[in-house]
């Protein structure tokens, strides 16, 4: 059950002009069905390879609710785990998170590499060593 947010973290989720435009080329160059798969995507990103947040006094325009982008409170959930530098609004800091992530995969894909690439290159080095179970 996603757990209720503090009364001054975002309700709603803003995109800046640059934001909005890297979701939507995202969406498009991955056949997404909705804008709202290249934000989470965005976000889980930006976790994982500890990107600097978006600016925050950025102009943005209302994208989402909050609580129909983050069904299940897991997005809130990793920032809280993941990050200390929410200051108890972690969805405050996913606003400004998706931002460096879309930016970030729209970067690599702008330059006509795969995918497959990008998110390999997150996935953990395989241990070296005897894979014998035995």
């Amino acid at each position: 059950m996603m757990q209720p947010k503090p009364p001054d973290d975002r309700s709603q989720i803003g995109l800046s002009e640059q934001a909005t435009a890297d979701r939507d080329f995202i969406k498009d160059k991955l056949d997404l069905k909705e804008g709202q798969h290249a934000y989470r995507l965005a976000v889980a990103v930006a976790l994982a390879k500890n990107l600097p947040p978006a600016a925050e006094d950025a102009r943005r325009t209302n994208a989402y609710g909050a609580s129909s982008l983050d069904l299940t409170g897991a997005l809130r959930a990793s920032i809280l785990a993941l990050r200390d530098d929410h200051a108890g609004r972690p969805y405050a800091l996913m606003e400004r998170l998706a931002e460096a992530g879309l930016r970030d995969i729209a970067v690599h894909l702008e330059e006509g590499r795969p995918i497959r690439q990008y998110l390999a290159a997150l996935l953990p080095e395989p241990q070296q060593g005897n894979t014998d179970p035995g």
